[in-house]
């Protein structure tokens, strides 16, 4: 028995791909269960990490802090939503019933994050009406990861929609019930721009939020549709092989037969392993060919080539091609054109070739014009007089593969043969193109008639092909862009701009600097991004994020001190560097946590996947030793009938009109083990001849 999936096409593997077939497999309601037992490892983590999280929040409060009164509030009610919150995710983990643990994921989960979000903003109303401290959210960020991170809720949806409800009540309460003209202290952002600031952070962890879930889901029920391929497979196999087995016994004994399978199972391993050096070495004569409609072709030619080899050695000559070549394979790369080989000193490619451009003949004339630059700068470099021509031309061709040893890449066709005539009749130092490309560049480009050359060429003569030269000078037609110079942050003169609007009662106009905290969410989801779903071993990505968390609170501790000091910060008299680099680090341990937990996760499901593949391994060679066996034994055509019939329990037999049957035995011939050996090779020499 197996089931019918396709897991080559890997276009179909998406979230509705997946649960269309569960739901055909019918194991929907055991991935729901899986997916519940997955969710208390995870609420158990979080359970861990909101406990470290808080015990090092009041520890900072109450060591750092220079004045206790206003933050002894701060730690009590953080510490009594902390209690809270582990009892009530607890509820999730001692209930067994899978039905009432579903409902019950969704009401712990909405109780927990109105909790966080309760607590957050009701200090920060507190500290804002009752001392007059202007705070930042500290709930926020945190809040919403975890809902998508850790929170149990179950699917995609939910959990979005649950987050996206935190940042709106996070948003009305900052743009509509605090004096938002006060927030920003620095005096540089305007209500409209912090506003801008504070949407786009929301929006952006609700992104990553959701594509974190969607990937998981993915990841979740593909892994469990696996599991439960390769068991059906597992025991569809294992009910096969014992079933043969039966039928194998009931000719020869057990004794008998397990030696021939294993020596039969021994041959098959080996001749697998020489069959599959066989066709590694063996190719077929396939003609892979595709044709391309709309593209344009470039050929390039080495001026005093010929002379180049004369007057430099070949090493030196071999270094400066390499030098050429590889500045017009970046040049290539640049303009999106794909190079097809150099022969000596000619190179060519085509652009729009592996991904349609309507902008293809652009394409080839600026890589043209920049491989004339890239000559120029080394001959001015070397002191060697070389130059190039360069040809181009819009058309059709014909791109492949032909042969069946020493395979390569290449491109035939009418067109092809027109640009290569192009380069051959163009002039040094210019790009020379064919009517049909300037058609496709003239509102780009400037030119003027080709040369006395192609104008006498016979072939452009016979099809009555007009040329074109384009200087390699900026042409008045190329578009420019023009890129506004970003302004550095002046720390000394923001300083001082900061300390007079103070003194003078007057709002910064000029905004000399950014905003910390808009950068420190950045950073987060940066650190976010890069761990979550980055391909990259999982201690890699740690280092990488972590060497971000470095250079990032070095760069702003040291370089930006007086920007992060005057920042905003999360309790009174808490230090705003302090509540930084707490963001920070809390991000990267909430998501290394996470991953950490996926790691173990992936890697239990790979084992467990190479065992069983293992297991379906070793059944499939017995039931091919096991048919190998039997066809030693029976007739080929009395195999498969025979195994029908033993099943059902039937009897099977056959009746012949007209045979001929021969009997032969040997007299005088007396059964010792070496005479065994005799007859054994005599009987083996029979059967040969019987083939």
């Amino acid at each position: 028995m197996k089931d019918a999936l396709t897991y080559t096409n890997e276009t179909k593997w998406n979230c509705s791909f997946l649960r269309k077939k569960c739901k055909e497999l019918g194991i929907d309601e055991q991935y729901k269960e899986h997916q519940l037992r997955l969710s208390i490892s995870y609420i158990i983590v979080f359970q861990v990490l909101h406990f470290l999280f808080t015990v090092l929040h009041c520890t900072l409060l109450l060591t750092t802090c220079a004045e206790l009164d206003l933050i002894y509030v701060d730690v009590g009610c953080y510490s009594v939503c902390a209690l809270v919150v582990i009892v009530v995710m607890w509820v999730n983990v001692k209930v067994r019933s899978p039905s009432k643990l579903r409902w019950m994921t969704y009401v712990t989960s909405v109780i927990v994050a109105a909790l966080l979000v309760f607590v957050d903003l009701s200090l920060n109303y507190y500290h804002y009406h009752i001392n007059q401290w202007v705070l930042a959210s500290m709930y926020d960020s945190y809040v919403i990861l975890m809902i998508y991170i850790f929170f149990p809720i179950p699917y995609i949806f939910p959990p979005m929609a649950l987050a996206v409800y935190v940042s709106i009540l996070y948003i009305c309460y900052f743009v509509i019930f605090q004096d938002y003209d006060n927030q920003f202290l620095a005096g540089n952002m305007t209500r409209y721009s912090s506003t801008v600031v504070v949407l786009c952070n929301y929006f952006g962890l609700n992104v990553i939020g959701t594509g974190f879930r969607v990937m998981r889901e993915i990841v979740v029920r593909a892994s469990f549709i696996d599991r439960h391929q390769y068991v059906m497979e597992a025991n569809a196999l294992r009910s096969t092989r014992a079933r043969e087995r039966v039928f194998l016994h009931s000719i020869l004994p057990p004794q008998i037969a397990q030696p021939i399978q294993d020596e039969i199972r021994a041959r098959i391993e080996l001749s697998q392993k020489h069959h599959s050096m066989l066709v590694n070495n063996r190719r077929d004569r396939v003609i892979a060919i595709q044709m391309h409609p709309d593209v344009s072709i470039l050929y390039a030619d080495i001026v005093n080539y010929t002379h180049l080899t004369t007057i430099l050695s070949v090493k030196e000559l071999v270094t400066l091609l390499h030098e050429l070549y590889a500045r017009f394979d970046n040049a290539a790369s640049r303009y999106a054109v794909q190079r097809i080989k150099f022969l000596g000193d000619c190179y060519y490619c085509v652009a729009g070739l592996i991904k349609p451009d309507p902008a293809h003949a652009r394409c080839c004339v600026n890589l043209g014009l920049c491989m004339i630059d890239i000559i120029r700068e080394v001959r001015s470099v070397v002191k060697i007089n070389i130059n190039i021509r360069v040809g181009v031309h819009s058309g059709s061709l014909f791109a492949g593969v032909l042969g069946s040893a020493k395979l390569q890449y290449d491109i035939w066709g009418q067109d092809v043969l027109i640009a290569n005539k192009l380069e051959g009749t163009g002039m040094p130092g210019q790009v020379h193109v064919s009517e049909r490309t300037f058609e496709l560049i003239k509102n780009w480009f400037e030119a003027r008639p080709g040369t006395e050359a192609a104008r006498k060429d016979a072939y452009f003569q016979k099809f009555n092909i007009f040329t074109f030269l384009i200087d390699p000078i900026e042409n008045k037609k190329n578009i420019e862009f023009d890129f506004p110079e970003s302004n550095d942050c002046d720390m000394d003169e923001f300083q001082k701009e900061h300390i007079d609007s103070i003194l003078y009662q007057y709002e910064v106009e000029s905004a000399m600097c950014f905003a910390p905290w808009a950068l420190t969410c950045m950073v987060c989801s940066i650190i976010t991004n890069g761990i979550i779903f980055t391909r990259i071993p999982f201690i890699m990505r740690i280092v990488v994020s972590l060497v971000v968390c470095v250079t990032y609170l070095s760069i702003m501790l040291y370089q930006f001190d007086y920007l992060v000091n005057i920042s905003l910060t999360t309790n009174p008299f808490f230090k705003s560097e302090t509540a930084h680099c707490l963001m920070i680090v809390s991000t990267l341990l909430a998501v290394y946590c996470k991953e950490r937990q996926a790691e173990f996760n992936n890697k239990m499901n790979y084992k467990w996947r190479v065992e069983l593949l293992k297991k379906q391994e070793d059944a499939r060679l017995a039931d091919q030793s096991i048919t190998i066996l039997l066809h030693n034994i029976l007739p080929a055509h009395v195999v498969n009938v025979y195994l029908t019939y033993l099943a059902k329990d039937e009897l099977y037999y056959e009746v012949y009109d007209c045979v001929a049957v021969m009997f032969a035995s040997l007299k005088n011939f007396e059964l010792t083990l070496s005479n065994l050996r005799v007859l054994n090779e005599i009987i083996s020499e029979f059967d040969r001849l019987k083939r």
